[in-house]
């Protein structure tokens, strides 16, 4: 009869190379946990008199899409302004790298790349079924109390979820 060695693994040795694991998983896929994705088209509206997209009606696909990840999350527009509550785009700096047409499908992505007290900064771009880059754009969002139109921290319910959650 052959015998067959045992081995004993602690439960310690398991949840520890699990936990390796996991935050070697979470270091390789970080931006699909943080990342929000939103399908635009392009609609005649959107074009100029050579059909391509006007390039301010980017600004306004990355708009949507931030406001598309607030209400994903929860969170209304409508109950922020009543609590005095807005978000205003402070800045935005923006890299057109291939005109987009009428009648395209395409896809925002959203991720935000720095998180302060009262602004937050949004990695943002327009990409194709292939991963091709459209435009892109680095805008800084800042929060204020629309009373004094002045600085006001971020909520932190909303804060929480822009920063994964934790």
């Amino acid at each position: 009869m052959k015998m067959v060695k045992a081995y004993h693994i602690s439960p310690f040795t398991i949840a520890y190379w699990l936990g390796i694991v996991g935050l070697l998983f979470c270091l390789i896929n970080w931006r699909s946990y943080f990342m929000f994705r939103w399908p635009i088209s392009v609609y005649y509206e959107d074009t100029d008199a050579g059909g391509v997209v006007y390039h301010s009606n980017y600004l306004k696909f990355f708009e949507r899409a931030r406001t598309e990840w607030l209400r994903s999350m929860g969170v209304s527009q409508t109950a922020l302004l009543a609590d005095d509550i807005a978000f205003v785009v402070k800045h935005a700096a923006l890299d057109f790298c291939k005109a987009a047409r009428f009648e395209q499908n395409l896809m925002v992505e959203t991720e935000v790349i720095q998180l302060k007290k009262a602004s937050l900064t949004f990695k943002q771009r327009l990409i194709d079924e292939q991963g091709v880059t459209y435009c892109e754009a680095d805008i800084l969002v800042a929060c204020i109390a629309l009373s004094r139109m002045r600085p006001k921290a971020i909520p932190l319910n909303i804060a929480q979820e822009f920063n994964g959650g934790s």
